[in-house]
């Protein structure tokens, strides 16, 4: 069954929506196909450097990571969770075997694990290519939905380009969010957002794309490109 559960009827008893292809979950890609590890639970003042060099301490296998990434909320400050890349996915599997999946850095047990989404790899790639005022537009819509208790499940503005719904994806899969790409009666497509597992904790809200009218306040200035997904 789907994570986003049934379809919503209209009182003429046609979907209001319909999802597109599905964006590949954690549970699509395997450990063997990746050269990242994920790092959990790691202290809030770590930096990029300091990870790798406990990594170096820890153990060869994991002392030849080529990068760490820090994961950070809208608001920059470090979740606790690190992108840590390998030279290949042997590599990455190495260093994972060698380390465990709890092992002590810097002082505390952390958590290990393959990265299980290649969706977290396009956030980056969409980082390097959009304003940050289109980057800014997109965070401020997840941060609003993440910061609602009430809302189980929402649409993001109709008016996102296309670079800015695939950042919008890789920010969903870094949240744990359930996200697909849907099209609206008129045929405009934007990204649908539910909360599933230990986020799910509030009632449901709407979950119909929005009109150009509701979306003119903070997004009214993101400039339109026809170059895209």
């Amino acid at each position: 069954s789907s994570l986003l559960g049934p379809a919503r009827f209209s009182a003429g008893g046609q979907a209001d929506e319909a999802p597109r292809a599905r964006h590949r979950t954690c549970a699509d890609v395997v450990p063997s196909e990746v050269d990242t590890l994920v790092v959990k639970r790691l202290a809030t003042g770590t930096h990029e450097d300091e990870l790798l060099r406990l990594l170096r301490e820890q153990d060869v296998s994991a002392g030849t990571a080529l990068s760490a990434e820090l994961l950070r909320g809208t608001d920059g400050a470090f979740s606790g969770t690190a992108f840590v890349r390998f030279p290949s996915p042997e590599a990455a599997q190495s260093a994972l075997e060698a380390l465990g999946p709890r092992p002590r850095l810097g002082g505390r047990r952390v958590h290990v694990e393959a990265q299980k989404s290649k969706a977290l790899l396009g956030g980056r790639e969409m980082e390097a290519l959009l304003s940050q005022e289109e980057l800014a537009a997109v965070r401020r819509e997840l941060d609003r939905f993440l910061g609602d208790p009430s809302a189980m499940e929402t649409a993001l503005p109709v008016v996102l380009t296309p670079r800015q719904r695939k950042y919008a994806h890789s920010l969903a899969e870094q949240h744990g969010l359930a996200h697909t790409s849907r099209q609206g009666p008129s045929g405009e497509t934007y990204v649908h957002l539910a909360k599933v597992g230990d986020l799910a904790t509030g009632s449901s809200g709407g979950g119909g794309p929005p009109s150009p009218s509701a979306t003119s306040g903070s997004n009214a200035t993101i400039k339109s490109r026809s170059s895209g997904l």
